[in-house]
């Protein structure tokens, strides 16, 4: 049995896509614990089933796909569980504690474990690509982070608040839809590292924020590759 969440369990079984990405081998990837209390169905996009597309984006890129179009491409769920490929489930009753988490709110999300705000994240990723963080350049070398960091700006959130994009939970109502494919304009637009974007087209959204750091939380495993930076 598992850690305990507040108001764990729930009245009525809803059903849930959880949906993750490893497109090009990038993790390693293996089948999530199963899940009790809902129905629960587990969709992982590969390579082989969400062809590469090298004429006109990398894999990086492509992997936002089934992360920012999950309700379009899985319709029919009451909720949707992202997570990215390096990370598992840890008990049977964590997609319970995820939904509980929810509540009544359009979105969860984990707070980011290491900075606070919008500005903070960009200054963070503009120093260390500046002094040759090997890890950054051979992923966003040539992304737009000025650009992104005037249209943050123009919004008013650089000291928004900064959430971490790993995993989360959502409602697919009207407005968290179009929040979504909002969130792939902007990653497209201007940078793929997608953690800023999150929080602007989160603005004004019923969003529950989990305050427990994500790499450190009891109810996931790491299954693959992370790197703190």
């Amino acid at each position: 049995m598992g850690p305990q969440g507040r108001d764990l369990v729930l009245e009525d079984p809803v059903r849930v896509a959880l949906v993750s990405a490893n497109l090009g081998n990038f993790s390693r990837a293996i089948p999530p614990v199963p899940q009790t209390g809902h129905e629960v169905d587990y969709h992982l996009h590969t390579s082989e089933a969400l062809k590469p597309r090298p004429k006109s984006m990398t894999i990086r890129l492509q992997a936002r796909i089934p992360k920012m179009c999950m309700a379009e491409l899985h319709p029919g769920y009451d909720a949707y569980v992202w997570m990215d490929a390096s990370l598992d489930m840890a008990y049977p009753t964590t997609v319970e504690w995820f939904l509980a988490q929810l509540g009544d709110a359009e979105i969860a999300v984990f707070k980011h474990p290491h900075r606070s705000t919008l500005q903070e994240e960009i200054d963070f990723v503009r120093t260390k690509m500046a002094r040759g963080s090997n890890y950054l350049l051979s992923r966003y070398e040539g992304e737009d982070l000025d650009g992104l960091e005037q249209e943050v700006a123009r919004r008013g959130l650089l000291g928004g608040p900064l959430y971490a994009s790993t995993a989360f939970i959502f409602r697919p109502t009207p407005e968290m839809r179009s929040a979504m494919k909002e969130w792939w304009y902007l990653t497209s637009r201007f940078h793929s590292i997608d953690q800023i974007q999150y929080t602007l087209v989160l603005e004004g959204r019923r969003v529950s924020v989990i305050d427990e750091d994500i790499y450190h939380t009891p109810h996931f495993k790491w299954a693959g590759h992370w790197v703190r930076l």
